[in-house]
Formats: structure tokens, C-alpha cells, sequence
């Protein structure tokens, strides 16, 4: 029971949040992509991905909680070297991307 509220609301905050998301990612020029502002920055067209791929995680981690992995997942994220790894697939995941 509070597992369902708990995929209800957040899927409620997706479909409020979609149509803004999808605005500003229809007002990323693409001729931009690469722009950076600053040379540590992730280019615009990265930060853009980055923006565009939070629903499918969400979307991810509810399917891990409909299927019960829930709680491994929350004692993974304890866990120093999980979200290191995470963090690096992510990164790793960002830059195979052809932007340009």
C-alpha cells in the first residue's frame, strides 16, 4: 500500500514536471552543443542529455521497486564504492556521446 503510493507520487511529479522539461530542452539550440561555459563545464549539449535521461532513471528505479530490489538498492546507496561506480558510468556514459 505505501509502496504504490509511493510510485503514484512520483509519477505524478514526472507527468507535472514533463512538459516543462520538454520546453527547455526544445529551446536548446543545436548549434550549441558544445558550447561550455567554463572548460571543467559539461558542454550544453551533455547538461541537456543529462536533463533528458532523469526520467528513465526515475523510471528505472521505480521498475527496481516494483520488482522488490528496493531495498538492496538503499543499501547499496550506503555503500561508498556503489555510488562512486554509479558516478563513473554515468560520466563514462555523457562522453560516448557524439555531440558534435
Amino acid at each position: 500500500m505505501i509502496l504504490a503510493r509511493m510510485v503514484d507520487a512520483f509519477l505524478a511529479e514526472l507527468e507535472q514536471e514533463a512538459g516543462t522539461t520538454r520546453r527547455v530542452l526544445e529551446r536548446v539550440p543545436e548549434g550549441k552543443l558544445g558550447w561550455k561555459p567554463h572548460a571543467k563545464s559539461m558542454s550544453l549539449g551533455q547538461l541537456a542529455l543529462h536533463v533528458a535521461s532523469i526520467p528513465g532513471g526515475v523510471a528505472s528505479f521505480l521498475a527496481g521497486v516494483i520488482v522488490g530490489r528496493f531495498a538492496r538498492t538503499l543499501q547499496l546507496l550506503d555503500e561508498p564504492w556503489f555510488l562512486e561506480t554509479a558516478w563513473e558510468d554515468t560520466v563514462r556514459r555523457f562522453y560516448q556521446v557524439p555531440f558534435e
